[in-house]
């Protein structure tokens, strides 16, 4: 299973102590942030990001988070509060430099659904109506940004739109559904002096103005398959490699522990390498086109084009048969 990562915007520098923030739209939208650090020089180990509690005992995604330092949240801040003190303090006292700390603020992944309560939400305080992403949720942002602003360099501000579907995390390992052609990562870095402090509300603007940004960074790729902005760098990888070693890996060390209460991981995990090794062996998906330079060519523009014309050509064919009928 291969896909590219496709990076545009700002170079950010090399080995820096940064926090993402990006939009979340698919399962896995994690992995493009440990791509991105990867790229600049902070190796997937000190990359951690802030998620949803339940993730933590999905095979694969949960284990790896976990080993990685990240921290599992029930978005309850009687619940989470003690929780995420204790780890802010460690992440100021223990950790080396450089790391990254990954947060996407909208809380959970865009759906129509959830795109609806949003738009309900914002007109009930005349907040901008967004259709591409959520509104952000900024207690998380101002608690990390009031704690570690000092320890952070800058902040990443990373948009993330996917030629073909997301990844989800459920269709990948049950039915080994893998569309994702290319992930297009538009850069925007801020140093940390740039960002607002928090006085009357400018930090929470600050954020909701990125997320609006966002949105029309969004629609621009809706209508033309790439971001506006420079494209610096265009790689491949094949994943197939990530899912079956972190599969075997966590399915293992849940048996040696406690071959009884984790009998449901092993379980889990089985069907994890099975959907992959599906995934990667079914017929694998041609690219239409890939471009050599983001803005001389339009891969999904030309998808749509080609598949109009195949479709008038395929009409003319049917009336020229017609009429020899």
């Amino acid at each position: 299973m291969k896909m590219s990562f496709v990076f545009s915007g700002d170079h950010a520098p090399k080995n820096s102590t940064s926090m993402l923030i990006g939009n979340h739209s698919g399962g896995l939208d994690f992995m493009t942030g440990v791509v991105l650090s990867q790229t600049f020089g902070v190796n997937t180990g000190r990359m951690m990001t802030f998620m949803k509690y339940s993730l933590q005992f999905v095979p694969t995604i949960g284990w790896m988070n976990y080993f990685q330092g990240s921290l599992f949240l029930k978005r309850s801040w009687d619940a989470d509060k003690l929780k995420l003190e204790r780890k802010l303090t460690s992440l100021t006292t223990d950790y080396s430099k450089p790391f990254w700390v990954g947060l996407y603020p909208e809380g959970t992944r865009i759906t129509n659904k959830k795109r609806i309560a949003s738009h309900e939400f914002a007109r009930g305080r005349n907040l901008p109506i967004l259709q591409n992403v959520l509104l952000p949720r900024a207690k998380g942002f101002l608690i990390l940004m009031e704690k570690l602003r000092s320890t952070f360099d800058s902040i990443i501000d990373v948009t993330t739109a996917y030629e073909g579907n997301p990844i989800y995390f459920r269709e990948l390992i049950l039915y080994g559904k893998f569309n994702t052609r290319a992930v297009h990562m538009n850069i925007k870095f801020h140093p940390i002096d740039s960002v607002p402090e928090d006085v009357d509300g400018l930090l929470k603007k600050w954020l909701l103005d990125s997320f609006v940004t966002k949105d029309s960074k969004l629609e621009f790729f809706k209508e033309n398959g790439y971001f506006d902005a420079e494209h610096f760098e265009e790689s491949d990888s094949d994943v197939t490699f990530f899912y079956v070693f972190w599969s075997v890996l966590t399915g293992l060390i849940g048996l040696y522990f406690s071959p009884f209460t984790f009998t449901h991981f092993a379980v889990w995990n089985f069907f994890v390498f099975c959907g992959v090794l599906f995934g990667h062996y079914r017929e694998p998906y041609s690219p239409p086109n890939r471009r050599q330079n983001q803005h001389q060519t339009n891969a999904l523009g030309e998808k749509r084009s080609s598949e109009s014309k195949e479709n008038e050509i395929t009409n003319g064919e049917s009336s020229q048969s017609k009429k020899i009928l």
